[in-house]
């Protein structure tokens, strides 16, 4: 599709998403009795770590389809 994306993203980059947003996604997880195996505080650097490889390109293909607003789809326009 042509979308400039890094092919090689620098781990110690930050994300878009913030550490309260991925809260609010356990909070969601645990209301629906899913089980949690790790301690958000602990389990934060790995997501970020996995995050930061895919979430501009995630991001662009989200743009470049003209996907609904959504805190998964990308930050606000």
């Amino acid at each position: 599709m042509g979308l400039d994306v890094d092919v090689d993203p620098d781990p110690g980059a930050e994300i878009s998403l913030s550490y309260q947003e991925f809260l609010g996604a356990v909070d969601q997880l645990r209301a629906v009795d899913f089980p949690i195996e790790r301690d958000p505080a602990e389990a934060w650097p790995d997501f970020v770590g996995w995050r930061i490889n895919y979430e501009r390109a995630a991001y662009a293909l989200a743009f470049a389809t003209d996907a609904v607003p959504a805190p998964w789809s990308g930050p606000p326009p």
